[in-house]
């Protein structure tokens, strides 16, 4: 039953850290956005007395069992997971990935009346990457400039890595404010003056759509990438990547790699044709709209 604008009440559950990334706490920030937008009232501080339309749980510790605990102050849950690793309570089930197996994954995990919203049609996505996929394109193939990005965390310091591989190519470097590595990848940049390093900067997608190839991680900035038809050298940052990363690469826009970084940006300099068929390839598998079609069926 669609509710009036303004009488939905909807409270969301998440949770980030150095070791899951924040891309969990950005897609649920962008949900909420446009639920907002559309007249909800959204919370993310679970008051006790508090009573919600919907609950909406983007949390890898919570399985069915503390999902049925929720039932007592909503009348409808949805749960985001890229894991199907346990079961779950849920009206409206949301995977933002692409799975070989996608449309099988969660068989006996979620109730036969739940509702399944599977694959990249549905990634979450801030509206400024579907008004700068409007003004961007396919790349041609030729690599003029590269976006570096491994998300919020970067731990381990995978920007470094693929800084070491670039040579006197235009680069953006973009780090996330709990990035540990600041003073000293500023210092690296500082002696090479191709590349710009930026910390949190507020347009992430227009300096994407200005880049011919991307080095990041496999989490849920893949689909911001592929939404402006970016390129990417690939690293997995965590177990739960794998199998996207992988199933990305065999779709053919981006490449998976541990230590090969210069290797394979040779290659793709040498073979422009490589890029432009993967810069098709990821502007083909996301268009953007995902938030808008996962927001119409909270609201039906």
């Amino acid at each position: 039953m669609r509710v009036g604008s303004g009488q939905v009440k909807i409270l969301i559950q998440t949770a980030e850290s150095l070791e899951i990334g924040s891309g969990h706490m950005q897609r649920c920030l962008t949900l909420a956005q446009e639920l907002k937008t559309r007249g909800c009232t959204v919370t993310f501080e679970n008051l006790e007395s508090d009573i919600y339309d919907w609950i909406i749980v983007d949390q890898y510790s919570l399985d069915a069992k503390g999902e049925t605990s929720l039932r007592k102050k909503t009348k409808s849950i949805m749960v985001i997971d890229d894991l199907a690793n346990r079961k779950h309570d849920c009206d409206l089930l949301l995977d933002q990935n692409a799975y070989e197996n996608q449309n099988t994954r969660y068989e006996g995990k979620i109730p036969k009346n739940a509702k399944t919203l599977l694959g990249p049609q549905y990634a979450l996505l801030r509206k400024e990457f579907s008004e700068i996929r409007k003004k961007t394109g396919i790349r041609k193939g030729e690599i003029k400039s590269i976006f570096i990005c491994y998300g919020g965390s970067d731990k381990d310091n995978e920007t470094l890595k693929a800084m070491k591989a670039v040579d006197n190519i235009p680069t953006q470097v973009v780090i996330g404010p709990q990035n540990p590595h600041f003073e000293s990848l500023k210092r690296f940049a500082a002696e090479r003056p191709y590349f710009t390093l930026q910390k949190n900067p507020p347009h992430m997608a227009q300096l994407m759509s200005q880049a011919d190839l991307a080095f990041g991680g496999g989490g849920t900035m893949t689909w911001e990438r592929c939404a402006l038809g970016l390129p990417c050298i690939v690293t997995i940052l965590a177990e739960n990547q794998k199998e996207v990363a992988l199933y990305g690469q065999k779709l053919g826009f981006q490449i998976v790699t541990s230590n090969n970084h210069a290797e394979i940006l040779r290659r793709l300099q040498e073979n422009p044709q490589e890029v432009h068929k993967m810069s098709k390839s990821a502007w083909q598998t996301v268009d953007a709209e995902g938030t808008q079609r996962v927001v119409e069926h909270i609201l039906k």
